[in-house]
């Protein structure tokens, strides 16, 4: 097999990887009970692969925003953060990035077309973490953000979530 052959292999086998990755993620993103999980895999297994962080591309979404903005809301009082970025995998529907605060809260958001499921994270100075599992309201434009539909939350670092007042 030559160099060119060689180098392709490898690039299909890294590709297929980043597929069955990003596929696990999905599974956790649906039927993890304890969100440190679904963190856990995306900073472990992903975040620290470069294939990954090739295969996303800057991109605003501002529904996603709103719909995030919305769940936040229910956990702080701040709900405009001074920066929101986030990346597109359009090749798998997913969508992460992160939101800073000026309080110091930071938060990360995963969030996945086909299944219209996504997990946000904030974290504060203190250490304390919060979970959001929300979903995307159906239509066109930028939903209000009191429409998010907050799905599971927890306010602890670990545990099962409770669920939405």
């Amino acid at each position: 097999m030559g160099t060119f052959a060689r180098k392709l292999q490898k690039k299909l086998s890294k590709s297929q990887n980043l597929g069955s990755l990003i596929g696990e993620l999905r599974k956790l993103m649906v039927e993890a009970r304890n969100f440190n999980e679904i963190y856990d895999f995306f900073d472990e297994k992903l975040v620290s692969d470069d294939t990954f962080v090739q295969a996303g591309s800057p991109a605003s979404n501002e529904r996603l925003l709103a719909v995030v903005l919305g769940a936040i809301k229910v956990t702080l009082s701040e709900v405009r953060p001074a920066d929101a970025r986030f990346m597109h995998v359009a090749a798998h529907g997913l969508w992460h990035g992160f939101l800073r605060f000026p309080s110091g809260v930071m938060g990360v958001v995963i969030y996945f077309e086909d299944i219209n499921r996504g997990l946000c994270s904030l974290a504060d100075l203190s250490g304390l973490a919060r979970y959001l599992r929300f979903s995307v309201p159906e239509g066109e434009g930028v939903p209000n953000p009191e429409s998010a539909q907050l799905l599971h939350m927890s306010r602890r670092s670990n545990g099962p979530p409770d669920k939405p007042q």
